[in-house]
């Protein structure tokens, strides 16, 4: 495996989640049923009595069920089994992302967290702006940087400017994948600040 293979390879496990703790947990709870079905028929063919239900009585139950149950509640359950299904196939499907981003750099792998890109994009907007640090507020993710300014009230501030300055500073830091910058300037200026 060649060093720049072995970098890309650790970068995608530092900035994707394992779906292993999904998966374990629905292997389990399957097991689990399987296990208890399982018992059950071995106990309704040795003429036991059963743990919770047997086959023989969970079979026409679930036949007679639509004649019983209410449609509206029918619809709910099913609705519900549903969702959860959707769940877990997007579990199993979607990648999980790890709140960092990776910095490109020919020599080593650099991992950087959301929280530090948004310190430091909040202190390029602070400076641009002109502004105390009470005055920004930035939330960083995989996709995007909100910046938000409250500037002090009489004084305006450049948006684009503060935008092209934070942009700025991410380009020079390299992050892979470049987050979209936006910011939005506060209609109501702060007082005292």
């Amino acid at each position: 495996m060649t060093a720049d293979r072995r970098t890309r390879r650790l970068l995608r496990r530092e900035t994707h989640s394992s779906r292993s703790l999904p998966s374990i947990v629905t292997a389990t709870l399957v097991l689990v049923v399987l296990l208890w079905l399982f018992l059950e028929t071995v106990l309704s063919v040795a003429g036991a009595p059963p743990i919770l239900a047997s086959p023989v009585m969970i079979g026409p139950w679930l036949v007679d069920l639509p004649r019983q149950a209410p449609g509206a509640v029918l619809v709910v359950v099913g609705l519900l089994i549903a969702l959860l299904g959707l769940l877990v196939l997007a579990l199993a499907v979607l990648p999980g992302n790890r709140p960092r981003y990776a910095v490109a750099d020919e020599r080593s792998a650099i991992i950087v967290d959301y929280e530090v890109v948004a310190s430091a994009a909040s202190r390029v907007a602070r400076t641009a702006a002109a502004v105390s640090v009470d005055q920004v507020h930035t939330w960083a993710s995989r996709r995007s940087i909100e910046v938000q300014v409250h500037p002090t009230s009489g004084l305006p501030v450049d948006d684009e400017a503060v935008r092209r300055a934070v942009v700025g500073e991410l380009d020079a830091a390299g992050l892979e994948p470049m987050p979209a910058v936006a910011v939005t300037v506060a209609t109501r200026g702060a007082v005292g600040v």
